[in-house]
C-alpha cells in the first residue's frame, strides 16, 4: 500500500464547464508518474515498479 497523502479535488472544485484544470503532484521518489487515474471520489497512482 503507498502511504501517499494529497488534497483531493472535489466536484465542487472541478466544474463541467471548466476548460481546464492543472495540478501539481510532488511524489517522494523521483522516478515518473506510469498511470494517473483521477476520478470524483479520489485520486489513484498505479506505478510499475
Amino acid at each position: 500500500m503507498l502511504h501517499c497523502y494529497y488534497h483531493v479535488l472535489t466536484i465542487s472544485c472541478i466544474s463541467k464547464r471548466a476548460k481546464m484544470v492543472s495540478v501539481t503532484l510532488k511524489t517522494k521518489n523521483k522516478g515518473i508518474i506510469q498511470h494517473l487515474a483521477v476520478d470524483f471520489t479520489g485520486l489513484k497512482i498505479y506505478s510499475e515498479n
